[in-house]
């Protein structure tokens, strides 16, 4: 079962993404510092990640993350159409909040295929995504 991490300072989209996201182990963390511990410790197939929250915001302890380890991070925002993502973090636009289910869903398991095939040796390039 795939591990995903949620970092949002909003305990309510935490509990949303917890409950839609069912089938996964779930980890939760409210804020930047926190999940950092967490990517260190539990090691995360995937993380979804706020943009804006108090003290780091999403972009900086993505970086952070980043800079140790190899894991996809789909970035979420109330602001997602206000906001850029820079290039190399994320591959998608961020998911806009209130989020759609059948879309999140959709990313999340794109993205953790994705990310199992460019770890796989001898996977045939033209079946990787670029």
């Amino acid at each position: 079962m795939a591990k995903i991490l949620v970092v949002d300072d909003d305990i309510n989209i935490r509990v949303a993404m917890k409950i839609t996201l069912e089938g996964y182990d779930i980890m939760l963390a409210e804020d930047g510092q926190q999940a950092i511990a967490l990517v260190d410790w539990e090691r995360p197939d995937l993380i979804l990640m706020d943009i804006m929250m108090p003290g780091m915001d999403g972009i900086t302890t993505a970086e952070t993350i980043l800079q140790r380890h190899n894991v996809p991070i789909i970035f979420i925002s109330g602001l997602a159409d206000k906001v850029s993502v820079p290039v190399g973090l994320s591959r998608f636009a961020p998911i806009q909040k209130p989020f759609d289910p059948m879309e999140l869903r959709s990313k999340i398991g794109f993205t953790l295929m994705n990310s199992i095939i460019q770890r796989t040796p001898n996977y045939p390039q033209h079946y990787r995504a670029s």
